[in-house]
């Protein structure tokens, strides 16, 4: 999936949670990062390393890296205002042959890992929604991933 594609997605789910939690959508450029974040790192240059959020859903570490050092394996965490739970919406690793595998392992933590020679080296992307606990959508969390650990 190209980057193109996901930011297309991404937009058309914020869009889309936007209007089923009665919120009014932000404009464009201006919601994309966090405010967190954009104090500590520029908008362009967040969106060049792969990682932003909507409406200040933020998922951290990112990008991801997948390594010998760590095990091929990171735990990846969601975050933001009201945000309880959460949900992979999109993700580049599904299938055989995928960059990486995703497993929820709480109500706001996923481990991004790979297996050695089942997983292929390379980048993909994984988008997250944050959730209230009342399961209304809060916002989005784009992660990058990348795998040298294949």
């Amino acid at each position: 999936m190209t980057s193109r594609a996901l930011a297309a997605i991404s937009v058309s789910v914020v869009f889309l949670s936007a209007c089923a939690s009665g919120q009014q959508s932000s404009s464009a450029g201006a919601a994309i990062v966090p405010a967190a974040s954009r104090t500590a790192v520029s908008p362009a240059k967040h969106r060049v390393l792969g990682c932003y959020g909507t409406l200040g859903v933020e998922a951290t570490p990112c990008p991801v890296r997948l390594t010998t050092k760590n095990g091929g394996s990171v735990t990846v965490s969601v975050s933001g205002p009201n945000v309880a739970l959460s949900a992979v919406i999109a993700s580049d690793c599904v299938g055989p042959g995928s960059v990486c595998n995703v497993t929820q392992i709480g109500y706001l933590q996923y481990d991004i890992s790979s297996i050695p020679g089942k997983n292929k080296c390379g980048k993909a992307y994984v988008v997250f929604e944050g959730l209230t606990a009342k399961e209304v959508p809060v916002g989005t969390a784009t992660v990058k991933v990348i795998n040298y650990d294949c």
